[in-house]
């Protein structure tokens, strides 16, 4: 049994069903109210952000005090983490046409617009547009679920036949939960990103009822906390891979410190009708435990190697050894060959996942 000891309230997390875990995209062409299948999607109707008050290139870098913005580029760095809205002037139909929208436009060769989330949410949306400059542009969305999984949709081309290239609304619904969208342009060869797009009416499901952070890489031998965050639950029950941890009901879930074992998926199972998609349970989150990163940099190199050598001559695991033994990589209560031939084995990879 995982050790774990618990605060006032504590969440566990396990594995979401397959139907959780999947993504449904919803891709249109350019027709009024082509969203309209992604919001009958959804449990309750979306915030929607449009642009049209903003003043012309006006520095932007949330959307709210929950969703960060930023702009990736050609080699998918990110090129600025503020944004901008371009004011174009242009005649304003709801859902088609547009005045304002955030950059990149054809003066910056912006590959995607970047939304992250701090609670993950139900699903995301936004009409996209390509730049006005005749290149046959095409758009397409991915998502990043809570698990750290990437879903990407099929590719959008509103209007293959004329000057433009995208022209639509993309969108994407999980009950799993949603922690980053990546709105992409690019032209005929795929991620070749020599012209870009532009990026309006975006449309953010409801926040969902998660545990929080939703993606961990706690240090060996350190300290994690999770969070239920549920509001209007009354019960809580922590589940580890799927499966329930004995005692652990209430909001916040701690960590002793961290070995191997804690690694995997943890979600919480909630008052009936609060969890994601009608069901009774949390968005999951993700442990990840680079056992073999000693010194807490997200690499295995010489300096781990150093600190693995110093617990390899003590070989016993006992009071002399660091809180937790983090070198015995095998959990035998011994640091010897055995760890070291695991050790070796990150080593050659170097970075941990």
């Amino acid at each position: 049994m995982i050790s774990i000891r618990f605060a006032v309230c504590a969440i566990g997390a396990g594995l979401a069903t397959s139907a959780h875990a999947q993504v449904s995209f919803f891709l249109a062409g350019n027709v009024a109210g082509g969203e309209s299948a992604f919001v009958a999607a959804l449990s309750s109707p979306p915030s929607v952000f449009n642009f049209d008050s903003y003043s012309n290139f006006q520095e932007i870098d949330r959307l709210s005090p929950a969703i960060d913005l930023s702009l990736v580029g050609p080699f998918g760095e990110i090129r600025s983490s503020t944004a901008r809205i371009f004011f174009s002037g242009a005649f304003n139909t709801p859902d088609r046409v547009y005045q304002g929208a955030i950059l990149p436009s054809s003066s910056t060769e912006w590959g995607q617009v970047r939304l992250d989330f701090d609670v993950p949410v139900e699903g995301v949306g936004a009409w996209m547009y390509d730049d006005g400059s005749g290149v046959f542009n095409h758009g397409r969305l991915t998502v990043i679920d809570t698990l750290g999984q990437s879903h990407t949709s099929e590719i959008l081309d509103g209007n293959p036949t004329g000057n433009h290239g995208i022209d639509g609304f993309a969108g994407a619904v999980s009950c799993a939960g949603i922690v980053a969208a990546i709105f992409e342009s690019y032209d005929s060869a795929p991620l070749a990103w020599t012209a870009s797009h532009e990026l309006d009416y975006v449309h953010v499901g409801r926040e969902l009822p998660a545990v929080l952070p939703s993606l961990n890489r706690p240090c060996p031998g350190g300290h994690l906390a999770l969070t239920a965050h549920a509001p209007g639950a009354t019960t809580f029950q922590w589940r580890h891979n799927g499966q329930p941890i004995e005692g652990a009901t209430a909001q916040f879930l701690l960590f002793p410190p961290i070995t191997g074992e804690h690694a995997g998926v943890y979600d919480c199972e909630v008052d009936a009708g609060l969890g994601v998609c009608s069901g009774n349970f949390t968005a999951p989150a993700r442990v990840v435990v680079c056992r073999a990163d000693l010194t807490c940099d997200s690499q295995v190199d010489d300096a781990d190697f150093v600190v693995f050598v110093e617990a390899y001559n003590l070989l016993v695991c006992d009071l002399a050894m660091p809180i937790g033994c983090p070198s015995d990589l095998n959990d035998d209560d011994l640091v010897d060959d055995t760890d070291f031939v695991l050790f070796a084995g990150a080593y050659n990879t170097l970075l941990c996942p």
